[in-house]
């Protein structure tokens, strides 16, 4: 049994933003949720509805996430490898395994496990590593704390396109210049365990209570469109507004995710990790840590052997790169910090 079921309740359906998803609402026993291909979170403050990641379900089962929205391309990414046995907190240099890139990578989660960063025609997948799958275990999928929001493209409701869901939270009551937004993969019988009171629906937005702290939030619940595979999951995505550290001058995002699996079967039992990916944009010298680290963008040779095999073959900062992650593998959010030099 995984820690959620204990830890985590769902209430009452907040308010709504003007731009939402209604169009694309399915459910299940008691369950609503968004079910759509495609979807942008958008986050809503008294300054505008800054879009903050496009989230993405394949046909094959797999999950992707990209950054399009974000003003700076040039970035690192890494992935992060230790010892079952190290003790957090721990601070990670994401030099160590990591290359600069000029683009705004994809994060791509298989149902195998697989999981990588990459951009088709742009970058070499290079930083991957083995994930838990998504056909049995449930897990955290993605952790991104961004600061500054200004970084992030805004949008208004008469732009909003018909072709996607918008998964949009709402922070009007407090200044928000900081989020971190998580994604979780459920089993929605879990889930429809664990709502409140008992006979009600709830979704495909809610608010969902800490057991432990007693701190409410609000969470989106989207899921694979009919036809695809894996229809008795859910992604379960969380916003909370986070402080701005002092240090920090323009926008930035850290972007986590690609964890070995997690879920626990007995309270207290904590799941051996081995490493994850991450990345950052923007990097901080981005020429002089190419030449020390080495990028995974395609040099202009690399593209043309590239376009000679696509027509031969038949068609088919002002902070330093370092950070600290309070690893506690159960199924409460993760507690991210970062400490900067």
């Amino acid at each position: 049994m995984g820690e959620a079921k204990r830890r985590k309740t769902l209430g009452q359906y907040p308010e709504r933003s003007k731009l939402n998803a209604d169009p694309f609402i399915s459910h299940s026993w008691r369950l609503r949720f968004i079910t759509h291909p495609k979807a942008v979170v958008t986050v809503e403050t008294s300054q505008g509805i800054y879009q903050i990641c496009h989230l993405m379900f394949a046909k094959d089962g797999s999950i992707f996430v990209q950054f399009p929205y974000f003003k700076h391309t040039t970035g690192l990414v890494s992935k992060i490898s230790f010892e079952p046995t190290l003790i957090s907190p721990t601070r990670f240099d994401l030099k160590d395994g990591g290359k600069v890139s000029s683009h705004l990578v994809k994060y791509s989660h298989h149902p195998d496990g697989r999981v990588h960063f990459s951009q088709d025609g742009k970058v070499r997948t290079e930083i991957q590593r083995t994930s838990f799958r998504l056909d049995g275990p449930i897990g955290r999928i993605f952790q991104m704390s961004a600061y500054d929001l200004r970084g992030f493209k805004t949008i208004t409701p008469h732009e909003a396109k018909r072709d996607k869901a918008y998964l949009s939270f709402r922070m009007l009551g407090v200044p928000t210049k900081a989020i971190s937004l998580s994604a979780e993969w459920r089993r929605i019988k879990d889930i429809e365990r664990y709502i409140r009171p008992f006979g009600r629906f709830a979704g495909p937005s809610t608010v969902i209570i800490n057991r432990q702290t007693g701190i409410q939030s609000e969470v989106f619940f989207y899921a694979p469109p009919a036809g695809y595979p894996l229809r008795e999951h859910v992604l379960m995505i969380q916003c909370m507004p986070i402080d701005l550290l002092e240090n920090i001058t323009e926008p930035l995002f850290i972007f986590m995710g690609g964890w070995d699996q997690h879920e626990v079967r007995k309270i207290g039992e904590q799941a051996t990790q081995t490493g994850f990916l991450a990345s950052m944009y923007p990097v901080k010298s981005p020429e002089e840590l190419r030449q020390k680290i080495g990028s995974i963008d395609f040099i202009p040779h690399e593209l043309s052997e590239l376009d000679t095999v696509a027509t031969t073959q038949p068609a088919a900062q002002p902070v330093s790169q370092s950070m600290s992650f309070l690893r506690r593998f159960g199924w409460i959010t993760d507690f991210i910090r970062r400490l900067w030099r």
